[in-house]
């Protein structure tokens, strides 16, 4: 993250000499790095966009504040991935054929999975002739791209619910009974980094969690959770937790 911090503060003197800058797809917490670091700067502004409602990762615009945000492009392509004949595609194959163009992760946004298929993913528009040229195929799947900047497309995230039976909201309790394993693995996990807590990396054992916090476990998954208003007969407690699928 230094070195990701460095480039934004590079970013952030051009812009304060009147250019307008615009990152790759950035994480959430990359987000957040980029949102902190521009309220310490005067004069510069900065709007996120991943070119679909409810993405998570977008690209940053910098711009000095005397600008006008709606005269800026965004700078982002929406396609479409049609399947040539009939077969079905996955969100993993479709992000491990696309890496497998050489390209770098940041330039490609979310990827959304209507049907298996219907496909759609965000793109920096640097790329557009590039994917529409070289990207052809999903797997062994032969397909054709098409621009979907007109299409109403909204993410709408899947769950699963579950409850869990924890003796406290402490984050390595939590991580500990999502996990499903041993008190020290989970303060492992937290140690090396592994988990999220609201898009940040938190290594804190006893932070305690609340309601609609959301955690990231690496190789686990994404999870919310959802509530906590009861209690079995021995006083722990019932929280109810959704995971993304």
């Amino acid at each position: 993250m230094e070195e990701f911090s460095k480039r934004i503060k590079d970013f952030l003197m051009q812009v304060a000499n009147g250019k307008v800058k615009f990152t790759y797809f950035l994480t959430p917490e990359e987000q957040q790095v980029v949102s902190s670091m521009v309220r310490k700067e005067d004069g510069v502004n900065v709007v996120f966009f991943g070119g679909f409602e409810g993405c998570e990762r977008q690209r940053a615009i910098l711009f000095p504040s005397y600008m006008n945000e709606e005269k800026i492009m965004p700078n982002v392509v929406m396609f479409k991935i049609n399947p040539i004949g009939a077969g079905a595609m996955t969100h993993s194959q479709t992000l491990g054929s696309l890496m497998g163009l050489n390209i770098d992760r940041s330039t490609i946004g979310d990827i959304l999975v209507g049907t298996p298929e219907e496909i759609y993913f965000a793109a920096c528009s640097e790329f557009s002739d590039f994917l529409s040229t070289n990207f052809t195929k999903v797997g062994r799947q032969h397909i054709s791209l098409t621009d979907a900047a007109d299409e109403n497309i909204i993410k709408a995230d899947k769950f699963e619910e579950f409850d869990m039976i924890v003796s406290s909201l402490r984050l390595d309790v939590i991580v500990k009974s999502i996990m499903n394993c041993a008190r020290d693995k989970a303060t492992n996990c937290l140690f090396n980094g592994d988990v999220k807590l609201n898009n940040m990396v938190d290594k804190k054992s006893s932070r305690l969690c609340r309601v609609g916090d959301v955690l990231s476990i690496k190789k686990y998954g994404k999870f919310k959770l959802i509530s906590q208003d009861r209690k079995t007969k021995s006083g722990k407690l019932v929280v109810v937790v959704q995971k993304y699928l």
